[in-house]
């Protein structure tokens, strides 16, 4: 058994608590929400401090490399705070490369005049209170999405070590590692990282060739 940490951002602390029960049910081969498809993973939901600062929280995220998250769209009872599910959202997406995570909302209608924002990632709350067979679908995308983050980090890995082979031979092969390293970079537990010597030179060698090309672009005009 593998447990899953979710972090879960919402001002609303009887939300939070009937979410924790789900998971709770979800765990429990004898409940009726449970779902043995992913039987091996157990669902434990970790509580976020949201008057904190957006930066704070993403910060806060990064450090504790929680496997997913959940947000609310609409801190309510913060009107004070300039923050919204999406703005946090997002801003965990600039920082972290495929970061599983989910707006869990019952405004979700005033979310899609509002913002822009993954379908996909957004979920009626309602529905997945009140409809066994919601809950366990929400449940199946959250574990789906993170073994789908894992899986995509780790063909990141593969590309670059292949590529690591012919690094400096061609500018489209230079450009991809540096592309493959930054999203790894970006990636929670920051694997496999470049040598920084090597990431300065292949940097600099890419610089070069694409003045160059730019150069002979300007020319030929």
């Amino acid at each position: 058994m593998e447990t899953l940490n979710i972090a879960i951002l919402d001002d609303d602390k009887t939300k939070i608590s009937r979410i924790k029960t789900k998971f709770v049910q979800q765990n429990d081969q004898n409940t009726e929400i449970y779902n043995d498809s992913y039987s091996n993973y157990i669902l434990n939901l970790i509580p976020i401090d949201v008057e904190q600062s957006c930066e704070q929280i993403v910060e806060e995220i990064i450090a504790n490399n929680f496997d997913g998250i959940i947000i609310d769209y609409d801190f309510t009872s913060f009107a004070k705070t300039p923050n919204n599910g999406v703005k946090i959202a997002n801003q965990i997406n600039k920082k972290v490369s495929e970061y599983p995570l989910f707006i869990l909302t019952a405004y979700e209608k005033q979310l899609f005049a509002n913002e822009m924002f993954d379908a996909y990632q957004i979920y009626n709350y309602d529905n997945y209170l009140n409809n066994v067979n919601a809950t366990k679908e929400f449940h199946s995308r959250l574990i789906e999405q993170i073994l789908k983050s894992r899986k995509q980090k780790s063909q990141w890995e593969t590309e670059l070590k292949n590529l690591l082979k012919k690094a400096g031979t061609s500018i489209e092969i230079d450009s991809r590692i540096l592309e493959l390293d930054n999203k790894l970079e970006t990636s929670l537990d920051k694997e496999c990282a470049l040598n920084p010597k090597l990431k300065q030179d292949l940097s600099s060698s890419k610089l070069v060739e694409l003045i160059e090309k730019i150069n002979k672009v300007l020319e030929e005009d």
